[in-house]
């Protein structure tokens, strides 16, 4: 067994690195949506104009209606003329209701349109697409055949090492989400990247050597996204809302990966163990990890 010190200044720099992500993409997104505001300034006094003009022809329908009713009964209903005045008046509602639009609204969509796009421009030239903009969400029944899919790619599972032993039964995995999904004991969240699903996340109650329960976590990312510091982010975020401590964590000796993610989220090394992992048809070494 052998152990080292939580990597604090790795923690600290995840959390710092975190926030000024986030607060670089928030003031982007304020500077994008007051530009766009700008830009689409002549659309918005179009049709705020648009919409004045169909409430003065409504109020005109109005009075039209209110004359062509008096009209006719003045003419005691001989006026062909007020009677064709009557159908224009009613026929105007009608035709406003149908055609009516939300001119704040329509404002509101054509900003955040331009926004987006001067939000995307930003972005690339200050080179920040590779940013991860990542959220936990609850795991909805919609997000299981994506999971599957994360857990077909060989090479992912020869890293996890500690699979089921066929990832490929697709009728065990459902078996097995339905029993994660139903039980109140393990906490799981979906993992979303710029609201792209890319993994999940979770923390259960597995027994120990002393009759006991110890608090682990596991995640999986697709790894289609590997390399963008998913990981991390996502277990910072998790670790906020799992308040369990002490928090276990496990990993192949060899996935380097994992590792240093749990080490920059404040895990420590605490010991060495070896299991068997159906990936790889053999025991293996483990290292045990561990957040106070």
């Amino acid at each position: 067994m052998s152990s080292i010190k939580p990597d604090q200044k790795s923690v600290e720099y995840s959390k710092s690195s975190l926030w000024k992500t986030g607060f670089a993409r928030g003031l982007i997104d304020l500077i994008s949506y007051l530009i766009a505001a700008l830009y689409i300034m002549p659309e918005t006094i179009i049709f705020r104009t648009i919409e004045i003009l169909g409430v003065l022809i409504l109020l005109f329908g109005a009075g039209l209606l209110a004359g062509s009713i008096y009209g006719i009964s003045q003419t005691q209903g001989q006026s062909l003329v007020m009677w064709v005045l009557l159908l224009v008046a009613i026929v105007i509602p009608i035709v406003y209701y149908k055609f009516q639009f939300d001119s704040e609204l329509i404002c509101e969509n054509r900003t955040r349109e331009v926004a987006d796009q001067i939000n995307r421009y930003i972005t690339h030239k200050l080179g920040m697409n590779h940013m991860a903009q990542v959220t936990l969400r609850s795991v909805f029944d919609a997000d299981l055949p994506i999971f599957f899919e994360h857990q077909q790619y060989q090479p992912a599972q020869h890293m996890a090492a500690f699979v089921h032993e066929d990832p490929s039964d697709r009728i065990a995995f459902d078996t097995h989400w339905a029993k994660l999904i139903g039980s109140d004991k393990i906490l799981k969240r979906s993992i979303e990247h710029d609201s792209e699903l890319v993994g999940h996340i979770m923390s259960f109650d597995m027994p120990n050597e002393e009759d006991g329960l110890d608090r682990e976590i596991t995640y999986w990312i697709g790894h289609e996204y590997w390399g963008k510091g998913i990981a991390t982010q996502a277990l910072l975020q998790f670790i906020e809302i799992e308040q369990t401590r002490p928090l276990f964590g496990r990993a192949a000796t060899d996935n380097l990966g994992s590792i240093r993610s749990m080490e920059k989220c404040g895990f420590a090394l605490i010991a060495h163990e070896r299991g068997f992992a159906h990936a790889r048809g053999e025991e293996i070494d483990e290292v045990v990890m561990k957040l106070e």
